[in-house]
């Protein structure tokens, strides 16, 4: 029951089924093991900050999208364009940050 228990861990950190085929390859090897153990977590752990970040840059644009259409609401016409202009500035980091990861 462990070995699923760890598996199940694993998938929720959203590791792929190689990484983890991997990660369990070396799970018994103690410390000779501990080098590629940690490396694919760290692996791990820069793709959770690259996700990490790709939301707050979604979270951003659409807090943006919320706030131009309560401009639109008040009649705040100047308001509503510099935000547009700011959200237009967000979705373009939001379509970076995609490429950037596809690259």
């Amino acid at each position: 029951m462990d070995l699923i228990d760890g598996i199940a861990r694993l998938a929720a950190t959203g590791m792929s089924i190689p990484a983890m085929r991997e990660y369990l390859d070396h799970r018994l090897d103690g410390a000779a093991g501990a080098a590629q153990e940690r490396a694919l977590l760290i692996d791990q752990q820069e793709l959770l900050e690259q996700e990490a970040h790709r939301v707050r840059l979604r979270q951003e644009y659409v807090d943006l999208k919320i706030a131009y259409w309560q401009a639109v609401e008040k009649g705040d016409e100047a308001g509503a364009v510099e935000i547009a202009d700011r959200a237009r500035l967000a979705a373009t980091s939001m379509r970076q940050s995609i490429e950037e990861t596809t690259e």
